[in-house]
């Protein structure tokens, strides 16, 4: 909350505008500054995802963590503005009015659901310090909230794939998350939960999706000198020869946690949270 002094309705609510514009540019700056990246605004909505400097921040709590930190840094960037934070079941005295001013209290309130970070603003006006000079009113923030109910300043929402691990666990057998690979000197594979399906990177360079015995699928690499292929940060599946040259991939670059996983239906898919963005269509084979 925020006190702005004045008389009117029109001039007040300018400078509240620009200050609030301000909170929130400041806010989407110290969010890409944290190691956060800001995406496109569709709509009032903020969608952030992960950037190098983003496992530092939240990895210990994934992207649920990450959503508790934008609520810490938007109060942040709210206080530096002049808020004051006032939480549960708390009071803030603020400075002595003139009798013959009326003032205002802009209230910001910033509340998260899940991934989605809410900034939500009602105005407390016009309060008045008492009739008297030693008068000291109180007035509830509920009850101006009742009068003028909260409306929506700007909504952040961390992409529940922003880190592979807030997807799926990196140690399961069907899985390979970012940074994981298969490597053709080991016939290295994946299988299925069910055990029925296995992936297997072959010595012969082909990345070959199996049914038992039957080879359903493969990415016809034969002899083409691939050492392993790799499940990238970036979201690609990618064969590299023993030099680093890149043979073949899946073409789904630009997808920060993503992963790979070897279905129990037969289908070799990758998934950004909960879309797939490439699949073998091996389902039901």
């Amino acid at each position: 909350m925020r006190h702005v002094s004045g008389h009117g309705d029109d001039e007040e609510a300018k400078r509240i505008t620009g200050i609030v514009s301000g909170v929130i540019a400041g806010v989407a700056a110290t969010i890409t500054g944290a190691g956060l990246l800001v995406g496109a605004l569709s709509g009032g909505l903020v969608t952030i995802t992960a950037s190098t400097g983003f496992a530092a921040l939240a990895a210990a709590s994934g992207a649920t963590g990450a959503a508790i930190k934008v609520v810490d840094l938007i109060r942040d960037e709210l206080a530096s503005a002049g808020y004051t934070t006032l939480g549960p079941n708390t009071s803030h005295r603020s400075h002595k009015m003139m009798l013959s001013l009326w003032q205002q209290c802009h209230v910001v309130r910033v509340r998260r659901d899940g991934l989605r970070v809410y900034m939500e603003e009602t105005h407390m006006r016009p309060i008045f310090s008492g009739p008297t000079d030693n008068s000291v009113n109180t007035h509830d923030v509920c009850f101006w909230a009742r009068k003028y109910p909260y409306r929506t300043l700007k909504t952040f929402e961390v992409e529940a794939a922003a880190l592979a691990n807030d997807a799926i666990d990196g140690s399961r057998s069907d899985v390979l998350v970012g940074g994981q690979y298969l490597q053709s000197k080991n016939d290295s594979k994946i299988r299925s939960q069910d055990g029925r399906f296995n992936l297997c990177q072959q010595s012969d360079s082909h990345l070959v999706l199996y049914h038992g015995s039957n080879a359903i699928w493969s990415n016809n690499m034969w002899n083409r000198g691939v050492d392993r292929t790799i499940m990238q940060s970036d979201g690609n599946l990618v064969s590299y020869t023993a030099s680093g040259q890149p043979v073949w991939s899946s073409g789904t670059h630009g997808n920060v946690g993503a992963y790979l996983i070897l279905q129990n239906d037969g289908n070799l898919v990758i998934y950004l949270g909960r879309k797939a963005i490439w699949a073998s269509n091996t389902y039901g084979r």
